[in-house]
């Protein structure tokens, strides 16, 4: 079962997909390839890693951005890392 933290993470993460990237609300789930997501335009992922900055007031290396192949692996970086 997922934790009411994780739950949380996820839907401030979904926001962020719909709102600045016009994704489709029942297109985002935690296995989804952030490329379908975003596309192919590697600026898309950088700006999503930008807007997730801001929204969990952290930073993220850029040396971790390349493991970020779905919307799980970056929800996990942000509950272990937040």
């Amino acid at each position: 079962m997922i934790s009411k933290t994780a739950m949380r993470v996820y839907k401030r993460l979904k926001k962020i997909l719909i709102d600045y990237f016009g994704v489709f609300s029942h297109d985002v789930y935690t296995e989804r390839s952030l490329k379908e997501l975003l596309g192919t335009d590697p600026l898309n992922l950088i700006e999503f890693v930008l807007w997730c900055e801001r929204e969990f007031n952290m930073s993220i290396p850029e040396n971790e951005v390349k493991y970020f192949y779905t919307l799980g692996d970056i929800q996990n970086y942000i509950l272990t890392h937040s």
